[in-house]
């Protein structure tokens, strides 16, 4: 850059002394200095202008979200996944008779799971709904405004719900009781959504967590409510979040079968 701007500010003079030769020629002497002048304010401005170099580009740990909608988006994924606590009671195993009797009545492993799966997300989705209603309600009453992109993006936010609801079916299926269920889904929602960058922005965190992180499905949900806040919708996250309601629906489901038998 410093060789650069030698050279323009080189082409600059040869400039000037080219039309003080041409005002010579033409024997125009007394306007030589006051065209000099003039050029050397205009090149020299333009050689020396820093914004000629250098952009002013906003980089951010945080990606396209600003830190409020980062923090909002992991905020919610962590609420969601929390509240999966208060679902203990209807996921722990049931007893091996009861089971049985589904089975023989006809209410199969996969029936079961999916019925699990969707009275959770259910019960997320109508946290979610009462959350973001009590908060569209303080900022009209703070702001006068109605804010209709929060208000829309409570439909979407179902699917994140069902995504979340699988992974804590998961987790209630592997440990098989109450207390065992609720310390593996704080533990691991905790560390999940640290190692995601919800507390502290991955690009803080030592490159070995930032490769773990990338492959957490919370990490994906985060993705997926942060487009969900900025109304930017990509299909890759939308198929990503799909993805991760199928497979640990899938797993459970798999589980449950092979505990009827």
């Amino acid at each position: 850059m410093t060789d650069a701007g030698a050279v323009m500010l080189g082409s600059t003079q040869a400039g000037i002394y080219a039309v003080g030769e041409y005002l010579e020629a033409y024997h125009l002497e007394t306007s030589i200095k006051e065209a000099e002048d003039f050029l050397n304010r205009i090149y020299l401005t333009s050689v020396l202008y820093r914004a000629d170099y250098f952009q002013n580009i906003e980089v951010s740990a945080t990606g396209a979200l600003t830190i409020t909608q980062h923090y909002i988006a992991y905020g919610v994924v962590l609420f969601l996944l929390l509240n999966g606590i208060v679902c203990a009671n209807i996921l722990q195993e049931k007893a091996p008779t009861l089971e049985n009797k589904l089975y023989f009545s006809g209410i199969r492993s996969g029936e079961y799971i999916l019925t699990k799966i969707i009275s959770v997300a259910a019960l997320l989705w109508s946290a979610l709904v009462l959350l973001g209603s009590m908060l569209a309600i303080v900022i009209y009453l703070v702001t006068g405004n109605i804010v209709m992109e929060s208000i829309l993006g409570i439909f979407p936010l179902f699917l994140v719900s069902l995504a979340i609801a699988s992974i804590i079916v998961l987790i209630f299926q592997v440990t098989r009781g109450i207390i065992s269920g609720v310390m593996l889904l704080f533990l691991s929602s905790i560390i999940m959504t640290f190692l995601s960058g919800g507390f502290l922005p991955a690009a803080f965190l030592p490159e070995t967590m930032r490769s773990i992180g990338r492959l957490l499905p919370t990490t994906i949900l985060g993705k997926q409510v942060g487009e969900i806040v900025t109304n930017t919708y990509t299909r890759v996250t939308f198929l990503q979040t799909i993805l991760i309601l199928i497979i640990a629906g899938i797993i459970s489901m798999i589980m449950s079968k092979r505990r009827q038998r």
